[in-house]
């Protein structure tokens, strides 16, 4: 479902298999929060993420990392502009928000069929009071500048919007926080 839902995101761009290995990851670290929406058996939405952003994604680093990076090798290879990313990977982590107060949302997605019925808004609603439960005060947040869409759902909920950024491919992106 995140290939269909992110098309063209550096995520997707790895490939399935990547994106196996970091969800499995989130489902199995106590620091993780995976949700899922279905309806009749069939997946409908998701949201995914972590508590302590820094923390969860150092763990996945040491314990994972040559896993992961033999996982993105062929994405990597169909898009070499990745290279400069991955490489630069070991250094991800310290750019990451630190506290156990914090979540990161990295993922939230529902199926096109389904969109406007509220899934995505019951995901997100989920996702906050777990977060909540774990002790979070604050959730994190990053979308491309120029998706009007997801700005819109976001600022819905009240995300507030405190830096704007460049990632590593040149994307312009937008950073919101949520005091819950």
């Amino acid at each position: 479902m995140h290939l269909e839902a992110f098309a063209g995101h550096t995520l997707s761009l790895l490939g399935a298999r990547f994106l196996e290995l970091y969800y499995e990851q989130l489902r199995r670290d106590s620091a993780g929060i995976t949700l899922v929406a279905a309806r009749n058996n069939e997946i409908i939405g998701f949201a995914a993420g972590a508590m302590n952003p820094q923390g969860f994604y150092s763990r996945l680093l040491k314990r994972r990392w040559f896993a992961f990076m033999l996982a993105a090798l062929p994405g990597a290879l169909r898009h070499p502009k990745l290279i400069p990313r991955l490489l630069n990977t070991p250094t991800y982590p310290a750019n990451l928000p630190a506290g156990e107060e914090l979540a990161n949302l990295s993922s939230i997605a529902v199926r096109p069929n389904v969109k406007g019925a509220g899934v995505g808004a019951r995901l997100m609603r989920e996702f906050l009071t777990q977060a909540k439960q774990r002790g979070a005060t604050c959730v994190m947040w990053g979308t491309k500048k120029y998706d009007t869409v997801a700005n819109r759902f976001y600022q819905k909920f009240g995300y507030s919007e405190v830096r704007e950024f460049r990632d590593t491919r040149g994307e312009e992106i937008l950073e919101y926080y949520l005091q819950v």
